[in-house]
Parts: structure tokens; sequence; C-alpha cells
């Protein structure tokens, strides 16, 4: 059984390019990518059995639901990730691409992150603008808000749940959607389709998934830009990274600051300058991506001649 399994998969990831061999190929993607959302919302339904059977109400402990589910759902994307290449004996490449990243990179996902809250901020101060006008879009805001307002002084919370709450979206969130979004959906799609159409597809599911109807724009830009990055950069640590700091900036902090009981509106929100970072973050994508060609091509070169020797 086996056998037959290594052998379906290594015929659909052969390049076969009759048609069959390609509807095949998108079909297993689907399937691929189908799997590794599931495991999210699996997670969920995991932790949100064992909060009700405990008596937990996950409205009063946001910060346990959230940090269990991500745990969880980490734990299966990476196993999924690693049990493709156990199952087809190696003739699979690993979903999620664990490649070392060096200093500068770190450098880049910071600024990257920091320019994407400039354009999501953007997004928000036009939505919110148009809301003025428009009644739909002024609920739309309002739904959002609700959205987002994890702790509330009406609602019934604990200092160490919002701890809990802080780390999670700020480090866990991001791994999890990552190998989720990135990892598994994009990878299984750039596999059959090139890299434009694994990007649009993983953000278009990345931003659906988000739910309200403001947040799916926002989303679905982000995804946009972040598969761009997980491609240009060629590792989820960079992709995660940009997550984890984009999190943070724009909402572990203001959590943060409710625990050490500092207002909000007294953090500078730096907006111009993270508009400013805009550019340095689109050449250092520009530099990555001319850099992944280059090695390409040499990777082509060296593959024809060895072929002729």
């Amino acid at each position: 059984m086996t056998n037959r399994v290594a052998e379906l998969s290594k015929k659909i990831n052969s390049g076969d390019q009759s048609v069959p061999g390609k509807v095949l190929g998108i079909v297993m993607a689907l399937i691929t990518a189908a799997i590794g959302v599931a495991m999210l919302y699996v997670s969920d339904y995991l932790v949100a059995y064992v909060m009700l059977y405990l008596n937990l109400d996950w409205d009063i402990y946001p910060g346990v639901f959230s940090f269990g589910s991500s745990l969880i759902s980490i734990a299966f994307l990476f196993i999924l990730s690693r049990a493709e290449g156990f199952v087809t004996r190696g003739e699979k490449k690993h979903l999620i691409k664990f490649n070392k990243i060096e200093g500068i990179d770190i450098v880049a996902a910071f600024t990257i992150a920091m320019a994407l809250l400039a354009i999501v901020t953007t997004y928000m101060l036009i939505a919110t603008l148009i809301s003025q006008y428009l009644e739909s879009f002024n609920k739309a805001i309002e739904e959002y808000a609700a959205a987002v307002d994890t702790y509330t002084p009406e609602k019934e919370h604990y200092v160490w749940d919002q701890i809990l709450y802080i780390l999670s979206i700020t480090f866990l969130v991001p791994i999890s959607e990552e190998f989720a979004f990135r990892g598994v959906v994009f990878g299984a799609f750039n596999r059959r389709l090139n890299a434009a159409w694994a990007i649009g597809i993983s953000a278009a599911i990345f931003g659906i998934l988000h739910g309200v109807s403001i947040h799916i724009g926002y989303a679905l830009l982000s995804g946009v830009i972040i598969g761009i990055c997980y491609y240009a950069f060629d590792s989820i640590f960079v992709t995660i990274l940009i997550h984890a700091f984009f999190n943070f900036a724009g909402s572990a902090v203001i959590e943060l600051c409710d625990v050490l009981g500092i207002p909000s509106s007294s953090v500078p929100s730096f907006y111009s300058l993270k508009f400013l970072l805009i550019v340095p973050a689109g050449f250092f994508i520009a530099k990555k991506i001319e850099s992944r060609r280059k090695n390409k091509k040499m990777f082509d070169l060296e593959a024809i001649v060895d072929e002729q020797a």
C-alpha cells in the first residue's frame, strides 16, 4: 500500500504536463491545503471541548483558548509537513521551508512588518473615513472593533490570561498561521502552479478565513505581501518574524499597556516613520527576488552541464 502511495505521489509530482496529470496535481493540492486549514479548526474545537469539559468560559479565558489552540495546530501542521516525506519515501520536498536566515533577514522582516502596519493603518483610516458616509461601512467598522476588543473593562478577565494572550498572538499565532497559509497552502499550490497563483490562492484563503468584512480586506492585502516575502526569502522563519512583529506592534502592545496600567494612547504610533519604511521594505523584497532568480538560473545551468557531461 505504501509503495502504491509513493508511486502515485511520484507520478503526480514528476512534472506530468498532460491534462489528467495537471488536474490530478491541482486536486491533490486542494486536498492538502484543505487538510492544513482544517487542522486550525480541529485545534480550535479540541481546545473548546476541553475548556467546556473543565467548565472554562473562552470569553473569560481567551488567552487559554488561543494559546492551547495555537500549540496544537503548530504540532499538527509540522507533522503534516514532515509526514509527506515519510509516506512518499522522500519523493516530495517538505511543504514548509525551514531554510536558515541571516541577521540582515531579521532586519528586513522588521522593516517589512512596520511598512505593512503602515499600509494596513492607512487602509483602516480610509475605511473609517468612508464609514462616515456609508452606513454599511460604519456597521463593518463596528463589527471589526467588537471582534478585536478581546479584553474590555466590561468583560470579566484575569491578568495572567491576558499575558498568555499576548504571548500567543505575538509568538504562537504567527507560527500557526504561517505554517498553515504560507507553509502548507502556498507549498501545496506552488508545486503544481506558479508562485503567483500560489500567493494569490493562499492570500485569498487567509483573507476569507479572518471573517469580519473589514478584516478580510486587509488580511487579503497582508496575505499577498507576506506570500511574496515567503517566495522571496524562501524561508518560513522570515514570514513568522514579519507576522510576529506585525501582531505585537498592531495588537499585543495595546494589551501589554493595559496589563502595565499604561494608557495605550500614550504610546507613540510612529505612523509617518512606518510609512517611510515602505521603500526600504520594497528594496529588501526586490533584492531577494532578484537573488533567487539568479540562483535558479545558476542551478539550471549546472543541471544542463551535468546532463551534457
